[in-house]
């Protein structure tokens, strides 16, 4: 567990100059609230149609009810100065929907990616796409997921490795780092692949590696590189049974029937289609609100270095230069953002979430209406399988390849993360690559954590409370709750009246 969230012992304003750090209660936002009040409805409900959310499911829930919660324990810090202290509260550490968590992530991940994994090189970003049925099939089968990420892989470096030879380089090598997303913009499952694929290659010469920049890549390279994945990817499809010859005298499928799916399994499928797995609505569409009326999926708009091909859509038109480490990271951190954008979330007089778009779809629509249990199915659809890697690394940026070690930034020396005492004894120190919580906050919002908010002075860690009867000790002497947030039991479906006030 790490730090998280943090509360002033002392109610005096800090020190002029000096920017303070506020956090949010969580148990006040939205999403908390909706998860609190309905979940145990949601888990009652589907019990009493003979579905239950598996176990890595429910411990999401339950972890995200604890995160940020000081009566579950906390860090205390100490100013060495003026004695003010400070409580910083543990966090969730999941990787399904907590924002906080979401956001500490994406944070420490662009921060490492940044600085420890792309080289100082052109990198372009390749985003792929797929068709709503392969979303679906890729989310319940993960080694078709690692399958097609190869084709796009392959598909991507071949052309790199083509366009070398041209110009002399036959053995040349690239690199990638690959994010996959399991999220789209309406809170619904898409999964898609963010590929930083390095623009140019590799390749030995002695004992040197060097490296040659590629030009950027035309319109008709990129609709080459789609038709290659898509022709790979239906060759796969039909060699696993996913998709039927059409000579094929068979009406065996290995797709199982609605009453046989699992619960997680029935609202994945659901959500890829922007339709309602359970209760009343079970089925309809999911209902829009600012569109014109137009049904289906945003239309994709083909542009510079865009394409579409059969469901397939690529789009390679995002390039950072050598030597724009502030873009990079910033990119980093888009391919590894969360996804639920809580700014985004707004409850309606009826009591239902209303989820805005950051941009309007092709059809004018500006964001999605759920009732809360519709919500909370979507959330359940979002969390990925355990074990399940979401970061891939390949090319000279597998941990394996022979030229990582003189492509990839030059990393810190095997010592520096251990140091003997004076005992004699040696004493492990935290690896220099990965960021702490107040580093992070430091370098993303030039918010300094360590800064005493009195007299400017250094906050430093004097202990972990984690014992029950001394967090209950402290949290009552400073007039704090000290028992942590429970669900709240299961209620009766509220009445949904009409939800006309998002025009207004």
């Amino acid at each position: 567990m790490f730090p998280q969230a943090d509360l002033s012992l002392s109610p005096r304003a800090p020190v002029g100059g000096t920017t303070a750090y506020r956090p949010r209660d969580p148990t006040q936002t939205l999403l908390y609230r909706v998860i609190q009040d309905y979940f145990k409805s949601f888990v009652r409900d589907r019990a009493e149609e003979g579905r239950f959310l598996p176990a890595h499911v429910i411990r999401e829930f339950e972890s995200f009810l604890g995160c940020g919660i000081l009566a579950n324990g906390f860090m205390r810090l100490k100013c060495g100065s003026c004695r003010h202290e400070k409580l910083v509260a543990f966090s969730c550490k999941r990787r399904g929907f907590c924002s906080s968590c979401g956001s500490r992530r994406m944070s420490e991940q662009a921060a490492f990616l940044s600085d420890w994994v792309l080289p100082v090189a052109p990198i372009r970003q390749w985003v792929v796409s797929f068709p709503i049925q392969l979303r679906y099939w890729m989310a319940r089968d993960s080694r078709l997921l690692g399958n097609i990420l190869a084709i796009v892989i392959r598909a991507v470096m071949g052309f790199q490795r083509k366009s070398a030879s041209v110009l002399g380089f036959k053995s040349g090598e690239s690199g990638s780092v690959t994010l996959v997303q399991r999220f789209g913009g309406s809170a619904n499952l898409n999964i898609h692949f963010h590929t930083l694929m390095i623009e140019g290659v590799y390749h030995e010469e002695g004992e040197r590696t060097l490296f040659h920049a590629l030009k950027a890549p035309s319109n008709e390279d990129v609709r080459g590189v789609l038709a290659q994945i898509q022709k790979r990817v239906v060759r796969v499809l039909k060699r696993r049974g996913y998709v039927l010859e059409r000579n094929s005298e068979s009406n065996e499928s290995e797709y199982p029937e609605e009453a046989e799916l699992l619960l997680t399994d029935l609202c994945q499928a659901a959500s890829v289609q922007n339709r309602i797995a359970l209760g009343e609505n079970a089925g309809q569409r999911v209902r829009k609100l600012g569109s014109f009326g137009i049904d289906g999926e945003p239309i994709f708009q083909e542009g510079s270095r865009c394409a579409s091909l059969g469901g397939f859509s690529i789009h390679a038109n995002t390039a950072v230069e050598a030597n724009e480490k502030d873009r990079l990271e910033k990119l980093c951190r888009y391919v590894t953002r969360p996804p639920i954008a809580e700014m985004r979330l707004q409850e309606s007089k009826d009591g239902g979430i209303i989820y805005r778009f950051k941009k309007p779809w092709s059809d004018g629509t500006q964001a999605v209406y759920f009732t809360p249990q519709e919500f909370i199915e979507k959330l359940v659809a979002l969390i990925p399988p355990p074990r399940i890697h979401l970061t891939r690394f390949h090319g000279v940026l597998g941990p394996h390849h022979r030229l990582r070690s003189h492509v990839v930034p030059q990393q810190p020396e095997e010592k520096s993360a251990e140091t003997p005492s004076e005992a004699g004894e040696v004493k492990k120190t935290r690896d220099p690559r990965r960021l702490s919580w107040s580093e992070l906050l430091k370098r993303v919002f030039q918010i300094d954590l360590t800064i005493c908010p009195d007299c400017g002075g250094t906050l430093k860690f004097i202990a972990t409370i984690q014992e029950r009867s001394v967090v209950e000790q402290i949290l009552s002497h400073l007039g704090l709750p000290t028992e942590p947030p429970t669900f709240h039991p299961p209620r009766s479906p509220p009445q949904v009246a009409l939800w006309d006030e998002f025009s207004a």
